[in-house]
């Protein structure tokens, strides 16, 4: 399952703390497997708080093309929230978040600025079909 905010999961304001907290609720529930499109400006939540429990419990962190094709007030959130999954050894997964057929499949953004911060490849659940593939077997999904 991924699991992200959008605007009828926050009830007021979107603050960085109730954000964190959902964020960190997220961490501990068995049913989330990634944690999808957490860059957003609108909701952001304290990166060093929350990054090293998403890792400690295993979910991976979606970093999506998108933010940097088309949201680009995200692209730094993303950068960030990367750097700070290569330091916690977060695992990832590259994704289009495409709208569109035209851009399914693009992720030339995000790899770029992942080989810019030296991320290591291992991190990435599904740079090959090998490591998505043991992603699933470790977790039990049947594809």
């Amino acid at each position: 399952m991924v699991a992200s905010l959008h605007t009828l999961t926050i009830e007021g304001e979107a603050t960085v703390e109730k954000c964190t907290q959902a964020y960190l609720g997220l961490a501990k529930n068995p049913n989330v497997n990634v944690i999808g499109h957490s860059g957003s400006e609108y909701f952001k939540y304290d990166y060093e708080r929350v990054i090293p429990k998403l890792a400690k419990e295993g979910k991976l962190i979606e970093i999506n093309d998108s933010a940097f094709r088309y949201k680009k007030s995200c692209a730094s959130n993303c950068t960030q929230i990367a750097k700070l999954c290569k330091k916690y050894k977060a695992r990832i997964c590259v994704n289009t978040d495409s709208h569109y057929t035209h851009t399914l499949g693009r992720g030339t953004e995000t790899l770029k600025m992942l080989e810019d911060i030296d991320f290591p490849q291992e991190l990435i659940v599904n740079a090959n079909e090998e490591t998505l593939k043991a992603y699933f077997k470790e977790k039990n999904i049947y594809y």
